[in-house]
């Protein structure tokens, strides 16, 4: 449960794929990567059903298989902003390198709630991320967060042949308007670290904070000036120094 984004027959979810009509075939990888017992893939995905149109394993742009992808049910179910679980696993992320303990107990209550057993693997840092990463892969599958996690985790990296191009020269459309309003993003950092900073304090299954989360930011919106919801929520105004701290420079 949480907030999401609702959707009508005039704003059509865009997660919705019309199953044997909108060819988005599941990687034969993730179907041999997933463990047996695991609800979410059944959930998120289902097998094609041959057409006359096209035969099983469907071979389109490239990728080759008899799954496709099934995020959503309806061109008119509601989606989630954010999950509980994926929470539960930024928690068990954030925890790695700190307190090993919490992390498994985070990362075992979402392979629990899906039917899989704990996780029984090594317990060293690199070997813990591995496995969030993997359940953050079923979680969140076909949101798109897959790529940004390979490339933050520095899985994945471009070729040799692509040459970096991000200079300020490239960047044409900070003149005309966008300049200061840039610095939001890192604003928004700050914010993030500092709310996330207000569940370690406590528990990340607080539900005092947990509640003071829901009630002052996430169910507000726009309805109040955002400073005036977030002292709400923090009590206090937002610190920096979580944002250094996470970032290495403190």
């Amino acid at each position: 449960t949480g907030p999401a984004h609702f959707f009508d027959t005039s704003l059509h979810n865009p997660f919705y794929h019309q199953p044997d009509v909108d060819l988005f075939t599941v990687h034969p990888q993730v179907v041999m990567s997933a463990e047996p017992g695991d609800q979410r893939f059944g959930q998120k995905s289902r097998s094609y059903i041959p057409t006359p149109d096209f035969f099983v394993p469907v071979a389109y742009e490239g990728l080759i298989g008899d799954t496709q992808v099934r995020v959503s049910y309806l061109p008119t179910s509601s989606f989630p902003i954010i999950k509980n679980e994926e929470l539960i696993l930024i928690y068990a992320e954030a925890q790695i390198g700190s307190d090993v303990n919490e992390s498994l107990a985070a990362i075992n209550r979402v392979r629990n709630a899906w039917g899989l057993g704990n996780y029984l693997g090594a317990i060293d840092d690199a070997s813990v991320l591995i496995e969030v990463l993997a359940q953050r892969r079923y979680s969140l599958y076909g949101e798109g967060h897959r790529w940004i996690d390979l490339r933050r985790t520095g899985k994945i990296g471009l070729i040799p042949e692509i040459v970096v191009r991000y200079r300020s020269t490239f960047f044409t459309h900070i003149i005309g308007g966008y300049s200061a309003g840039y610095y939001s993003y890192i604003w928004a950092e700050v914010l993030d670290a500092d709310a996330f900073e207000a569940f370690k304090e406590t528990s990340l299954f607080d539900q005092e904070t947990a509640l003071a989360f829901r009630t002052n930011i996430l169910e507000r919106g726009g309805s109040e000036d955002p400073e005036v919801l977030y002292l709400r929520f923090r009590g206090q105004e937002p610190s920096i120094e979580p944002l250094l701290k996470k970032r290495g420079l403190k």
